[in-house]
């Protein structure tokens, strides 16, 4: 095998460049699975390195193997890390400028993928902003393979002195074979951990770890045959970044397809010439898979910070986005990434090292303290209380502002914090163990002798403190809700969190036994407009409005309700969260949001089968919005933490809205 395989180097521009256009300009759909490409390439050429340094010298250096990859890998990835930190705390809210440094963190400590896994994170999330560096994760899994494979090979080769490679193979084999498995029952799970975590995706390194162990047998066939394997490898790898969607179980099982198409391609070149494959081999693709690395780092962070600088010019945005991109990652690579990579770096032997351990420290307790420091507030400082007194007016008059309020409650720094849905949750009700609405979530008068009981899912549980505030002193609040879950008798699908899929499908029944059960004096209904696009049936337009319908009346008649106990709620209609919208450069137009077709559909078969059944309906579109427009804020109050769920404040602010609407005792 050559010193540089300018097959492998192409490949690497493949991977790079369906990765960088699926993020620029979504196309292709699956263009994610260039990662999947990436890990092939580093099973392949890591273990193969480490058999050459075992056949030649018989053991396997393990320092010099974490110096090289340190030199490799963490220089540059650690500069990307300070100066998307940096660029953070400049443009965004200090509470987002916090969360991007903490990821920073975990980047730096090789334990992103486990960050984004903990926290839910996936590339389609509806409300929040995207870390710009959550593209690390996959730097976090062949970092943790680096960590650990040198030591499972020097224990399979050692296991027996007779034929080690094979002990290798075996051993490669059932740990690959392990994690495949793990892989299918992961995606079908918990498919936002299945992404993310090392385990699911081991196999795909392993491949390309037990093609290296091979690649004496591969390097055997035919020269003929090398054209057409590789070429099938390119057409599987390319053919799959357009069949592949986000709706797809990844990376079980369709990782396989990237996965076997990376393994042919670089089986073809084993031994053998690199004819017929210009594609991957011509000096374009070859530079730019030396510089992938770079190109990878930065195009993530350039689209990011490009969006917010240039917000509303969406294609200047990207234009900029790709210049930066592509300038940034040449630097790095001649000035940064060549030049330690072969350095002397981390060499205890260097006069330099002890330099380069202060620098190094340093740097991390620099950033360690960014966590914790507080700069100056975003636009719009918390103040004393703010009562709107006509909210109409106040709506209107926050749709004409140019510039941010000098006060707002809760500031833009804190306003992610304390919101009602983690209220509901730590007082037990989001996600209850059982739905029996006992007192492990109640609020309001315990003496009043009247229950109010609010159900849906965490938007219901959100307006549990308008509805405190409004009928607190005649009944006591109880509150039943699960996540991502609406009250309508309808099957949910969520290719996101099919746990909550499957927990919602199967409780709602139990949840109207219950209702009947408690009897309560006021029932309370309301739900996101997201679950009108989880139907299971995939419907939409008019048959989804229909079965949604439906499915709202047979819930209505399955709680056995007085239907003058009955109030459905519509939910606060979705805007821009201000997570995503505010910046130290944006102005409050950049948080305006239309009200959507989908919330009116929804607000639509609400109505028709509340009315049906007798209870009563309450479009609450006008406590947010005015001319089907809905700004961030209304009287100096935030409206709502991540786009759709309400701040406390305004939440209790509602009182005499929500008061006007229910039947008192």
């Amino acid at each position: 095998m050559s010193a540089r395989r300018r097959d492998i180097q192409g490949l690497r521009a493949v991977a790079v460049l369906l990765v960088v256009a699926n993020h620029f300009v979504d196309w292709p759909g699956g263009g994610f699975i260039g990662v999947d490409v990436f890990f092939v390439i580093s099973g392949f050429l890591i273990t193969g390195l480490l058999l050459r340094e075992h056949d030649t010298t018989g053991t396997i250096s393990l320092g010099a193997f974490y110096r090289r990859r340190f030199r490799r890998l963490l220089p540059i990835a650690a500069f990307v890390v300070v100066v998307t930190a940096g660029a953070s705390w400049l443009l965004f809210t200090a509470d987002r400028a916090r969360g991007i440094t903490v990821d920073g963190l975990w980047a730096l400590l090789f334990s992103s993928n486990w960050r984004f896994a903990a926290t839910g994170t996936d590339y389609l999330q509806a409300t929040g902003p995207l870390s710009p560096l959550q593209h690390y994760w996959s730097l976090s899994v062949e970092e943790q393979f680096y960590f650990v494979w040198p030591l499972l090979l020097i224990a399979a080769l050692g296991f027996s002195a007779r034929r080690p490679r094979r002990q290798a193979a075996i051993a490669i084999t059932i740990i690959g074979t392990a994690s495949f498995v793990w892989a299918m029952f992961e995606t079908s799970v918990f498919p936002t951990w299945a992404y993310f975590s090392t385990f699911s995706r081991v196999w795909e390194l392993a491949a390309g770890a037990l093609l290296a162990i091979a690649a004496s047998k591969v390097g055997e066939m035919p020269e003929a045959a090398r054209p057409y394997l590789a070429w099938a490898g390119l057409l599987a790898i390319v053919g799959g970044s357009v069949l592949i969607t986000v709706q797809t179980p990844f990376p079980g099982p369709f990782a396989i397809v990237p996965v076997l198409g990376a393994v042919a391609v670089i089986a073809a070149g084993i031994g053998g010439g690199q004819r017929f494959l210009w594609p991957l081999t011509n000096r374009a693709s070859t530079y730019v898979g030396d510089i992938s690395y770079s190109l990878y780092l930065w195009h993530f962070p350039a689209i990011i910070f490009a969006t917010v600088i240039f917000a509303g010019t969406p294609r200047r945005a990207l234009i900029v986005a790709f210049i930066a991109t592509l300038a940034l990652s040449v630097l790095s690579y001649h000035f940064i990434e060549n030049p330690i990579r072969r350095s002397s770096w981390l060499d205890p032997r260097s006069p330099h090292f002890r330099r380069w351990l202060i620098a190094g420290v340093t740097a991390l307790v620099l950033t360690v303290a960014g966590v914790f420091v507080v700069p100056a507030t975003a636009p719009g400082q918390s103040g004393s209380a703010i009562e709107i007194t006509d909210r109409t007016t106040a709506i209107a008059a926050a749709l004409e502002d140019s510039d941010w309020p000098e006060i707002l409650q809760p500031s833009l720094d804190d306003v992610g914090a304390g919101t009602p849905e983690t209220i509901g949750t730590e007082a037990g009700c989001l996600n209850p163990p059982t739905t029996s609405g006992d007192e492990s979530c109640a609020y309001g008068s315990a003496d009043s002798g009247k229950i109010a009981l609010v159900v849906g899912d965490s938007i219901a549980m959100a307006w549990i403190p308008t509805i405190e505030a409004a009928i607190g002193d005649e009944y006591e609040v109880r509150g039943i809700g699960f996540r991502n879950c609406p009250f309508a008798e309808v099957v949910i699908q969520s290719e996101q969190v099919p746990e909550d899929s499957a927990k919602c499908n199967s409780v709602r029944k139990t949840q109207y036994e219950s209702i009947s059960k408690i009897a309560p004096d006021l029932l309370i209904i309301s739900d996101s407009e997201l679950g009108f696009n989880r139907l299971g049936s995939k419907s939409f337009g008019d048959k989804a409005e229909a079965e949604w319908r439906d499915g709202m009346s047979r819930a209505l008649g399955a709680t056995g309700q007085n239907p003058a106990q009955v109030v459905v709620l519509s939910p606060p209609p979705m805007s821009p969260a201000s997570a995503s919208c505010v910046t130290r450069i944006s102005s409050p137009i950049d948080c305006v949001g239309p009200i959507s077709e989908r919330w009116m559909s929804k607000s639509i078969a609400d109505r028709e089968a509340a009315t049906e059944f007798g209870a009563a309906y309450v479009d609450t579109s006008l406590w947010f919005c005015a001319r089907e427009q809905c700004p961030l804020y209304a009287g100096g109050v935030i409206m709502r933490t991540d786009g759709m769920h309400l701040t406390e404040q305004y939440a209790v602010g509602l009182k005499p809205e929500m008061a006007a609407v229910l039947p008192r005792s």
